[in-house]
């Protein structure tokens, strides 16, 4: 038996995403059988359903393995289930820039939160290609990606999936980290959530 996690974000009513890379091994006659989508609505309550459908970004198979999966619920409705608020404008990434997360670093479900400074691209990649990663797979750059690092972070950890801003699995949080810039998948979000589905 396995048993995988990743990052999910509530995005519209019985839809979420999460990293494409990291539900793209489960089949999907196992989804509805034998996955849970689990949500925090307050400190120390959480809720879950069923999960009905994955649905890969198109990118996943032909460009790279860094890109979303919509997730598809199976719920009837939940007034404390309210999902994030998309923006429909592009805002400033170099003032106020958060990550958000829940991390299991004491065997207990924490809230994560880091203050971003926003990293040049340019010196994003060139940090990338100093430690070794220089993409030879270029299934592991993501098509479209802001790129920042935690401010005074004292502590040692992990990037993890599905961090909000949708960060990408990478190194320590002094170093610099890939965020995707979730703007560029909201046509296809919409286009994906507003087909009807006969089961």
């Amino acid at each position: 038996m396995k048993i995988g996690l990743t990052g999910l974000v509530l995005i519209k009513h019985n839809y979420g995403v999460a990293n494409a890379h990291d539900v793209a091994g489960v089949h999907k006659s196992d989804l509805a059988r034998e996955t849970r989508a689990m949500f925090i609505l307050k400190d120390g309550e959480s809720w879950s359903c069923a999960v009905r459908d994955k649905h890969l970004h198109p990118e996943y198979e032909y460009i790279t393995y860094n890109t979303i999966a919509l997730i598809e619920l199976d719920y009837e409705f939940n007034d404390d289930l309210i999902p994030i608020c998309t923006p429909n404008i592009n805002y400033n990434t170099k003032n106020q820039l958060y990550a958000v997360g829940f991390v299991d670093d004491n065997r207990l479900l924490e809230k994560a939160i880091y203050n971003i400074e926003y990293v040049n691209r340019d010196l994003c990649d060139d940090f990338y290609n100093r430690v070794g990663f220089k993409y030879e797979d270029s299934f592991y750059k993501p098509t479209t990606y802001h790129c920042g690092v935690a401010k005074n972070n004292k502590k040692n950890c992990m990037w993890e999936n599905g961090m909000i801003g949708f960060s990408i699995k990478g190194p320590g949080c002094s170093a610099p980290i890939r965020f995707l810039d979730m703007l560029s998948y909201l046509p296809w979000i919409e286009t994906s959530t507003d087909q009807v589905n006969i089961y």
